[in-house]
Order: structure tokens, then sequence, then C-alpha cells
């Protein structure tokens, strides 16, 4: 008995050992496969801290976590984090992995997960990370046989999560704060008891920039009688809280195969007009809780019928609220009469038929009364809409009745206006049939919130509705410092309402003073502001369905570092983009005229094209208010003079509207006819290098330059010009990495290089050759745009001058040299003649090579 006793604690200890180091075994051999694998799975970058795993804590349960889970996003998504997590830990039933044909999973626990999910303008999304099979899938005949293997879980959590949904291509915004969600039932049963609970502590929803909700607390509760055998599913005790709205729902859901039955019904637990108004986002604030409220509601609807690919189940919805009012206790005035009475059904199948029906809106506002009525039914052939709306609102009086924080609102809004007709109408351009009439006026209107400082005044508005279009009488407006007059005309509206068609245009712009600054960034500004820093801009957005033709006359705008003065020209907005056509305008001690366009269809990296038509501008100040200048020639900071230059210029902007400068095309010819530089590296450097002061502050005249920029690379023509009084040529490439490789050809007088003038002209007086001879000084410019070198490539006679006098000096050597021979050698042969003639002339020219050489030399090493 001793005997079996002590082998079974032994068993039994390596047992209790191999448990609790196993895991750590094998735990960096699990962790780094893991990691390869899924990277090599997905288009994304997938990383954690460390991986965990136990047989003993939950025994005789395995234990899996991952601490510190990140996925994080490549190419157009690099840098962004798609998914984090605090912890991911997973609990499942050793023994069904082990010997079981069901895997038995007790729970999922998801910690403090955090989500950002996005989509672009052109419609691709950050969480499509899965690459693409390299395998061709072949079609293999369906196993029809079944399988035994089921997979079951006990319990799905998630605990405080936060998610942030952004779509630029629906125009939808959404926050999700602390997230919590229970998942419990006994999926190995064919009939079980589902229990669903999911909070929201903070929920907000924008769409086409309008807060649906904001700050929204949210509620799920639901107890789920489930079938798994036949798939279907019956809802019994189950509630839905928004805000302080109780909604109640009851019926069933089935699926089978590819239909997913319903028969749905939810409604108000509770009639308070609390709980509705609740739903406000305005309202909805802080103290929410002491307003006093009177009156009731109810609310309720249905969702009936089949949903597949071709059919939808009818739904319904009434709301009624009848003789309601609400008053913050801290606040002066009240809401009263509100009387809603709204119906909205679907009867279903094909669900192209939806009947709005808000028969009564009447709510008085501080004794201010406003009244509405539409009834919208849109199918797959026509809309048919029919409306009214009469109101007289003080807006000043929104302080006495609901709290405004940090906002303020004032003025007088008057609406009297009747719609009633077809859709199809006014697309057929049928307007008699179609009517349209009355008008908006706005009077005094004021504005400011924190995200619009500076406020916005609308002295006045008209607005006069027609069939065919309205009628902008009057805007006259001023946000911050800067006024905007507008009128014209505006089509299409009604579509563009309906249907979200394109909202058409045509209106004189114009105005005083505009600070664009103020638009881009949010901060009111006046050059002063920005003559140290370059604002940081933001990219803007056009939407792609307006086509707006604006007859543009400004007479002083800020944008950025500049001052623009007498804007004048045609800007068109269509299709996400801004054309311009002759718009001219006065900056920088000159003129511009431009046509091109700025094209915003993904906006967070925008192109332009443009040709510009520069003249008389003052270089200095273009390199200070132009970033790519001051990238792509500095040494325009150090110039005085002025330009004029035609300019082609392609390149996509980067967010903050600067450059992207791979992407920089284009080329022109720059005038100039006289360039002042001063206290330039360049220059200082050749001037010490040629021992001539000319050079350290040089003035170039009659600059004629034809260049061309390819990907960022620029390449300057070789053109002439007169540095001084010395003429050169200059020419030569930059490339995108700022490398300069530049030629600088002068002619110099070598009595102007200093002592090593004097040197030369010492080496050409042995020749007999004397004068003020020109030197050829071939310059080298190369290194970045930040630290460029410069060197003399080479020095050489200019043609014409002392270079042809020594030619004709080694000729003369060479014929005296011949001459004595000949008397001293008569009796040798003829050959030996030659011979000798020969090596004379060889010797002579060497001699003269030498002389020549040797002064170069001593030149080039003085400089």
């Amino acid at each position: 008995m001793k005997k079996t006793i002590k082998i079974v604690s032994i068993v039994l200890l390596s047992l209790l050992v191999l448990l609790i180091t196993l895991p750590f075994l094998f735990k960096g051999t699990i962790d780094k496969k893991a990691k390869e694998e899924v990277n090599k799975m997905l288009n994304a970058k997938v990383d954690w801290k460390s991986i965990d795993l136990s047989l003993i804590r939950n025994f005789p349960n395995l234990s899996v976590g991952l601490d510190g889970l990140k996925v994080v996003g490549v190419k157009e998504f690099e840098g962004d984090t798609l998914v984090a997590f605090k912890s991911f830990k997973l609990s499942v039933n050793l023994g069904s992995v082990l010997f079981g044909d069901q895997i038995e999973i007790k729970s999922i626990l998801l910690d403090e997960p955090k989500i950002y999910a996005t989509v672009l303008k052109t419609g691709k999304a950050n969480w499509d990370i899965a690459k693409a099979s390299d395998t061709t899938k072949t079609t293999e005949p369906k196993d029809t046989s079944t399988t035994k293997f089921k997979l079951t879980l006990k319990k799905f959590e998630i605990r405080k999560a936060n998610i942030v949904y952004q779509d630029e291509k629906m125009n939808v915004f959404a926050a999700i704060k602390n997230l919590g969600y229970v998942l419990k039932g006994d999926f190995t049963q064919d009939n079980t008891d589902i229990d669903n609970k999911l909070t929201i502590e903070k929920m907000s929803v924008l769409y086409g920039g309008i807060k649906y909700l904001n700050n929204a607390a949210f509620e799920f509760a639901a107890k789920i009688s489930a079938d798994l055998k036949n798939m279907k599913f019956t809802f019994k005790d189950n509630e839905l809280a928004l805000n302080a709205l109780h909604l109640g729902f009851d019926g069933t859901v089935s699926m089978v195969k590819e239909d997913i039955g319903m028969d749905l019904k939810f409604y108000a637990k509770k009639t308070d007009f609390k709980e509705v108004l609740s739903l406000v986002p305005m309202v909805y604030m802080k103290s929410f809780k002491d307003v006093k409220t009177a009156g009731h509601f109810a609310l309720k609807g249905f969702a009936k019928g089949t949903y597949n690919k071709t059919s939808l189940p009818g739904f319904g919805a009434d709301l009624i609220v009848e003789n309601a009012m609400f008053k913050y206790p801290s606040l002066p005035k009240s809401v009263d009469n509100i009387n809603i009475k709204v119906n909205v059904d679907n009867k279903g199948g094909k669900g192209d038929v939806t009947d709005v029906d808000v028969s009564k809106f009447h709510v008085e506002l501080a004794q201010n009364p406003f009244d509405a009525q539409v009834h919208v039914t849109t199918s797959a052939a026509d809309v048919l809409i029919k409306g009214k709306l009469v109101g007289k609102i003080e807006l000043e009086k929104l302080k006495d009745v609901i709290p405004l924080d940090s906002m303020t609102v004032a003025g007088l809004v008057n609406a009297n206006i009747v719609i009633a007709g077809n859709l199809s109408s006014i697309e057929k351009q049928k307007y008699e049939d179609f009517k349209a009439d009355g008008k908006v006026e706005l009077t005094n209107i004021r504005y400011t919130s924190k995200d619009l400082p500076q406020g916005v005044l609308i002295s006045k508005g008209l607005l006069n509705f027609t069939p065919k279009y309205l009628d902008l009488a009057a805007f006259d407006a001023q946000i911050g410092k800067s006024d905007i007059h507008l009128i014209g005309k505006v089509l299409n509206f009604i579509p563009y309402a309906l249907k979200k068609e394109t909202l058409s245009a045509s209106l004189n712009f114009s105005s005083n003073l505009l600070d664009a600054n103020e638009f881009l960034t949010g901060k009111p500004t006046t050059p002063e502001t920005t003559k140290k820093d370059t604002l940081p801009l933001e990219a803007f957005e056009i939407p792609k369905n307006i086509d707006f033709h604006l007859i543009t006359k400004l007479k002083k705008v800020y944008y950025d570092k500049l001052t623009i003065d007498n804007i004048d020209g045609l800007i068109d907005l269509k299709d996400a983009k801004a054309s311009l056509t002759n718009l001219k305008m006065n900056l920088l001690q000159g003129s511009l005229s431009m046509n091109g366009f700025y094209d915003a269809a993904i906006y967070t990296s925008p192109n332009v094209d443009l040709k510009l038509d520069m003249t008389d501008i003052d270089i200095a100040d273009a390199a200070k208010a132009f970033n790519t200048v001051k990238k792509m020639a500095p040494i325009a900071e150090r110039c005085k003079g002025k330009f004029s230059m035609v300019f082609n210029y392609a390149s996509e902007l980067t967010k903050n509207m600067m450059p992207v400068l791979n992407t920089v095309n284009g080329g022109g010819a720059f005038k100039s006819n006289n360039i002042g530089i001063s206290d330039a590296k360049i220059f200082g450097t050749m001037a010490d290098l040629l021992k001539n002061e000319t050079f350290r502050k040089p003035t170039l005249k009659d600059v004629n330059v034809n260049f061309s920029i390819v990907n960022g690379n620029v390449t300057i023509k070789p053109f002439n010009t007169s540095i001084g009084n010395y003429k050169a040529e200059i020419g030569g490439t930059q490339g995108l990495d700022q490398v300069m490789n530049y030629k600088i050809l002068s002619t110099i007088p070598k009595s102007d290089l200093g002592a090593a003038g004097a040197l030369l002209s010492k080496a050409t007086s042995a020749l007999g050759v004397q004068g003020n001879e020109d030197l050829l000084v071939d310059l080298r410019i190369e290194g970045k745009i930040n630290a460029p070198k410069i060197r003399i490539n080479k020095i050489d006679f200019a043609k014409g001058s002392a270079k042809e006098v020594i030619k004709e000096k080694v000729q003369e050597v060479v014929t005296k040299q011949v001459d004595q021979i000949k008397q001293q050698a008569e009796e040798k042969a003829k050959a030996e003649a030659e011979k000798l003639k020969k090596e004379a002339q060889e010797k002579a020219k060497k001699e003269v090579e030498n002389l020549k050489n040797k002064a170069a030399e001593r030149l080039k090493n003085m400089f």
C-alpha cells in the first residue's frame, strides 16, 4: 500500500510539474510563431506585449491571454491604430480540445478595447486588411456528410470599449465611450435562453454635419428564447433605453436558409413627455434631470415580413405628442403647447414606397409660435411632397428656455413657405405643375460658439421661393473680420433636399475683406500675426453635389502670409473641384492672373493644377510668402528686385496644404531686369575663391530663365546674364533630395583676380605676351541647398585672348631651334635632321606647356 501511494504521489506531482512548466517551456516559441503567422495573413502590423498560457489558473480549463494587443494600419492608413486591447482572454475546456468532437469555450473577455474604424473618400476601409490568397480556388464537390464537430460558448464579455467610426464617403461620424456587453447562454442545447446586456456611457452621432445624438446614454437588455435547431428566436423580456426614453419590444425572428423572417413590435414603456424630449441633442445637456415637463406622448411601431435579397419587411411607426411643455427651473421662460403627430408607413415587399406624414408640428418658443406640416411619399417612380412652414422666431429668446453654455444666438427668423407637387415635374421642367411660394427672411442673426469664437452676423438675408429656383435676393454676413455678400439664384433645391442630387447656383460673390485664415484655421489673423510662422492650414472639402458659379469680386484677402488685393474673376465649384478662370489679383507689389483648378475629391490629399502669369512680383516677399519657394530656392530671401514669370504648376497637397514635392511638375519662364543679392553664402564663397569682392554682393542683369520641374526635380536651361560687369552663363539641376548641380561660366580679366592674376601675367610675360587677357572661369555649385559646396572646376584663357598669342610664340621658338641645329649639323643626313627637328619641336612645346601649367597650377592652388 505504501509503495502504491508513493507511485501515485510521484505521478500526480509529475503531472502538476508538467502543468506548471509546459506553458513556460513553449511560451516563447508559440509567441514568435503566432506573430509571424498573423502578420503574414494581414495587411497590417500586429503586435502584443506578452502572451499568457496557463493550465493551473482555471484547471481543467486552458487559459490563453494576450496583453497589449495592437493592430496598426499600413499604406494609406500608416500609423493609424485600428484595434488595441488592454488584454484578450480566452478560457477553453482542455479535455474538449484533446478528446472531444465539441470544443467548449468557457469564456471570452475583451478588456478595454479601442477601435478606430474609418472609410476614406475612395471607399477604402481600414479594417479591410485580409491578404488575398495566392492559391487558385478550385471548385470541389460539396461534402454532404454530417459532422459531429461543434463549437460552444458559455460567456462573451466586453469591458470599457471605446469606438470611433468615421466615414468620409458617407459623411458620418460616431463615437462611443465605455461600451460594455455581456452575452451568456448554453449553446450546447437545442433550446436555451440567451441573456444579452449592452450599455454605452456616451454616444454621439453626426451625419451630414448634423448632430443627431450628443453624448447620449444607451442601454439594451434582452432575454431571448432560442430554438437553435430551427433557428428561431423569441424576444420576451426586453428593454431599450436611449437617454430617458425606454422602449419595450417583443416578437420573433427566424432564419431559414437565406430568408430572415421577423414579426417585431416596439412601444414606449412610459408616456412622460420628458422621455421623448431627452432625444433632442440641444436639450439633453447638464441639469436635464431638473427640467419640469407636462404632457404625454405615445410611440409604437412594428417590423413584419421577410428580409432577403429581393424583399424587405414592412415597417411603420406612430408618434403623438399632446399639449406638452418643458421649462428649466433656472431659466425664466418655457416652451409651450407642443403638439406633434407623425406617421411612417412602408408596406414591405420591394420596399420602394415609403410614406412619411408629419400632419402636425406646433411649438411656442418663449411665446413665439412655429407651425409645420410635411407629407412625403417616396417611390422608385417619383416623390410627392406637400409642406407648409410658418413661424417667426426671436432667436435671442432661446437663452430664456434652453441652457446654451458658451453658445450665443440672437436675431429674427421669419418664414412662410408652401410647397406642393411631384419631384418629376421639376425634373421635367414643368414648373407650372409644382407649387413653391413664400420666403425666409433673416434679420441681424448673431451666433458665436467655442468652434466659432469670432462669431457670425447675418445682418440681412432674404430667400424667395419659386418652383424653378430660390431667389437669393440678399445675403450680407460678417464672420469675424470678413464680410460676405451674395446675391443670385439657387436651382434644383428640392431634388437636392429629397434625393441629395446636385444643387446648382449662379451667384455674385463680393467682399471688402475676406480673411481666409479664419476659415482654414478657425482663428482670426492679420498679416502681422503670420510674419514669423506659417499658419497650420488645413485642406478644405468641396461637396460633390454642388455646382456653383461664382462671379467673384474681393477687394482684400488674407491668405496665410499673403495680403491680396482686387481679386476679380470666375470660381466654379463642381464635382468636389474649384476651377479658376481668369482670376486676377494684386499681391507682393505686383499682379497675378490665375487659371486652373483645386481638386478636393479626396480632400485630405487634394491636388492643384494651375497656370500662373505673374508681373512685377517682389522676389523677397515671394520667398517669405510661399513655402515652396523657400524650400526649393532659399537664396530668394537674400534677393532684391522684381520678376515676371509664366509658370505651369501641378502637384498633390498634404492635408496641411503643403506641396508633396515628388509630385510637383511644371515649368515656365522667369524674367528680371535686375536682381540684387546680399549676404548669400554661395556668392560669399565665390568672392573668397576668386579674390574679388564684386561677387559678394552681386547684381544679376537681364535675367531670362527657362526652367522645368519633373517630379520635384528642377532643371534650369543655361542662360546668359551679367554678374556685375562680368558676363556669365548659368544652368544646372536641383534634385528632390535638394542636391544641387549648377555650373557658372564667367569671363573675368586676369587683373581682377588679385595675386592670382599677377602670377599669370608674370608667366605670360616670359613668353613676350603683354596686356590684360580675359580668363574663362568654370565654377561648380554642388551639395545640398542648406550646405552648398563651391569649387573651381577649370580656368582657361578666353577665346581671342593671350591663348592665341602663346600658340604663335611656340612656333617661333620651334623655328629658332631648328635653324641652329641646321647650322651645326649640315653634314648630318637628312633623316637625322628630321629626327632632331622633331625632338626640337617636342622640346620647345614641352617648355611652353610646362610654363603654362606651372602658372595655372599655382593660380589654382592660391584659390
